[in-house]
């Protein structure tokens, strides 16, 4: 079997896989979410919001992925595989996102926090691709000065990151797997997300000021994550104000709809300049 076909046929097991998990999560609780969109007010209007959501990333991610098949040869460490990879786990997310939304006022403490932590876990492996482009853009960078010169190394570069990847992913796993309650993982998020979107918006300035990536538009993208931090950021305190209710969900869930569209102009509006990392 050629490896684009392999690829194709791994890419479209583990989409199917993820499907049959979300839908047998779904049906399971099928009574509650009925509930949900009947009591709560504007649960209707979330769940159009979130679909709308998701449909954009899933669109992004075939895009991707269908600009990396047309590829002469395929690499996982394309910037392409990436991004289409982080869409797609988002996507997942996004339904785990919908799913809680429309199940947390009807669960106990510990349902809900099963579920966060399930949310929590996709989170890791959506950032995972980009940590993993921002490791290799700073050990490049590493490699430009003469005390680093071993990291001209391909395969030792592949070593340090493929090293550094596994630590961050067993660090963020246990740390998720011991908070022992919703209030203590409340807290956990932000020391997960803010970190690792700090690094892509540096990878994102970095590229932009070196000419590197030049499969995408590195300046629109700098542009669409630091917007897409700085709603993270503010998220607490907009849940502060409004509480957490739908009205809540419909506000952060709109302005990072808008994000991701600048995001993804990012990706549609090829740069000009630099060499590829693929």
């Amino acid at each position: 079997m050629q490896k684009k076909n392999l690829y194709k046929l791994i890419l479209l097991l583990c989409f199917l896989i993820g499907i049959a998990g979300l839908f047998s999560i779904y049906i399971s609780n099928l009574q509650i979410i009925n509930r949900s969109l009947n009591e709560i007010p504007g649960a209707r209007i979330v769940v159009m919001i979130i679909l709308i959501r998701m449909s954009i990333l899933l669109g992004n991610s075939i895009y991707m992925y269908f600009r990396w098949f047309k590829q002469e040869m395929q690499y996982l460490s394309d910037i392409r595989f990436l991004f289409a990879t982080f869409f797609l786990v988002l996507a997942f997310g996004k339904a785990i996102d919908l799913f809680f939304d429309l199940t947390y006022m009807f669960f106990n403490e510990s349902m809900n926090l099963m579920v966060i932590k399930l949310r929590y876990l996709l989170i890791i492996f959506t950032v995972l691709p980009l940590i993993y482009l921002s490791i290799t853009m700073i050990l490049y960078s590493l490699s430009l000065k003469d005390r680093f010169k071993k990291f001209k190394d391909e395969n030792f570069q592949n070593k340090v990151n493929l090293s550094i990847i596994l630590l961050i992913i067993l660090i963020e796993i246990i740390l998720v797997s011991i908070v022992p309650n919703t209030n203590s993982i409340a807290i956990l998020l932000p020391c997960v997300v803010i970190p690792s979107l700090i690094i892509i918006v540096w990878l994102f300035a970095f590229a932009y000021k070196h000419k590197r990536l030049s499969q995408v538009n590195s300046l629109v993208l700098l542009i669409g994550f630091s917007l897409y931090l700085v709603s993270q950021i503010m998220r607490p305190l907009i849940q502060a104000i409004v509480g957490e209710n739908a009205f809540y969900v419909n506000i952060v869930e709109l302005i990072d709809l808008i994000i991701f569209f600048i995001i993804f102009l990012g990706f549609y509006l090829d740069a000009n300049f630099g060499i590829s990392t693929g």
